[in-house]
C-alpha cells in the first residue's frame, strides 16, 4: 500500500503548460479582500459516491446556489444501475437508500452544473484563467478529491472506484494552494496531516478540521458537510476578516508550492507494489 501519493509536479503540468513556476508573477496577485459572488467553490468532473453525497446534502441544506458546483453525468456515469435503483431496493443500508432517492428524484432529472466544463475541455484538470475567477469570487473550496472510502467500508458494494487506505493528492489540493484559497478537503482521514508534513499550513484557526482525524467515513463525511454548512452561513464581513487574517498562510502555502521539491516521499519498494496487480 502506498502511504501517500504526491501530484505536485504532474499538478503542475496539468495546471499549466509549463508549468506553475513560470507563471509565478502572473499567479502572485493580491488576494481579493472585497465581497466574493460566493461563499465556496465546489469542483467535481467524474460523478463518485461521496461526490453524490455532498452535492445531495448541499442540496438538501438549500447552500448549493451559494456556491459555485460543478457536476456532470460523464459517460453516463450517473446512470449505474446500482445507484439509479438504490432508492427502490428495500435491502439497501437506509441511509445510501435516502442519499438516491433524493439525488435522482430532486438533483438528476435537471442536473445542470456545467461551471468549467465544455466539449472542447472535457477535462478541466488544468487551470485556465476562467477557473481563476472562480477562486478570486468565493471565500473558500470544498475539494472533493479523487479518493474518500477507505478498504474498510461496508458498503462497498456500491463504490465506483478502488477504495484506500493512502493519502491521495491530486491537483484539485494543488489548485486552491495556486489560487491562496482556503479550503476543507473531502478525502481520506489524514490528508490534511499530509499536507503539513510536505510543508503546507492548514487553517485550524478559522476552519473546524477535526474531520480530518475522523477514521470512520460517514461521521467524516457527516463533519466535513455540518462545517461547510457553518462556514456558508457566516455573513460577508465575517469571512472578509477572516480572509484577511488568513492572508500569511495563503501566501506561505502559495509559495509552497512553487519552490521546487522532490516528489518521492518515502522508500517505496515499487516491484512489489505492483506485483499483484491491484489497482491503486
Amino acid at each position: 500500500m502506498v502511504p501517500a501519493a504526491r501530484f505536485e509536479a504532474v499538478s503542475k503540468d496539468m495546471m499549466f503548460d509549463n508549468g506553475l513556476i513560470e507563471h509565478y508573477i502572473e499567479m502572485d496577485r493580491p488576494i481579493n479582500t472585497n465581497k466574493r459572488q460566493k461563499k465556496y467553490l465546489c469542483y467535481n468532473r467524474m460523478p463518485r459516491l461521496h461526490r453524490i453525497k455532498v452535492v445531495t446534502e448541499l442540496h438538501k441544506a438549500q447552500i448549493i446556489d451559494q456556491g459555485f458546483v460543478s457536476f456532470y453525468n460523464v459517460d453516463n456515469h450517473l446512470n449505474n444501475p446500482g445507484w439509479t435503483e438504490g432508492a427502490n431496493i428495500g435491502k439497501m443500508v437506509s441511509s445510501w437508500q435516502k442519499v438516491f432517492k433524493y439525488f435522482y428524484e430532486n438533483i438528476f432529472p435537471e442536473l445542470d452544473y456545467n461551471l468549467n466544463k465544455t466539449e472542447e475541455r472535457w477535462n478541466p484538470a488544468d487551470l485556465q484563467r476562467d477557473d481563476i475567477e472562480h477562486f478570486n469570487e468565493s471565500y473558500f473550496s470544498l475539494v472533493n478529491e479523487t479518493l474518500f472510502y477507505k478498504v474498510n467500508y461496508p458498503h462497498k458494494n456500491l463504490l465506483d472506484i478502488q477504495p484506500t487506505d493512502s493519502v491521495f493528492l491530486s491537483e484539485k489540493i494543488y489548485k486552491p494552494l495556486a489560487c491562496k484559497h482556503p479550503f476543507v478537503v473531502v478525502g481520506v482521514d489524514k490528508t490534511l496531516e499530509y499536507l503539513k508534513r510536505f510543508g503546507y499550513k492548514t487553517f485550524d484557526k478559522w476552519i473546524d478540521e477535526s474531520y480530518d482525524n475522523e477514521p470512520d467515513d460517514d461521521k467524516r463525511m457527516d463533519m466535513v458537510i455540518e462545517e461547510v454548512k457553518r462556514l456558508t452561513a457566516l455573513s460577508d464581513e465575517e469571512w472578509q476578516r477572516m480572509i484577511v487574517e488568513m492572508i500569511p498562510t495563503l501566501q506561505h502555502n502559495f509559495d509552497t508550492l512553487c519552490r521546487a521539491k522532490s516528489l518521492v516521499t518515502a522508500n517505496l519498494n515499487y516491484s512489489a507494489i505492483f506485483k499483484n496487480g491491484d489497482m491503486y
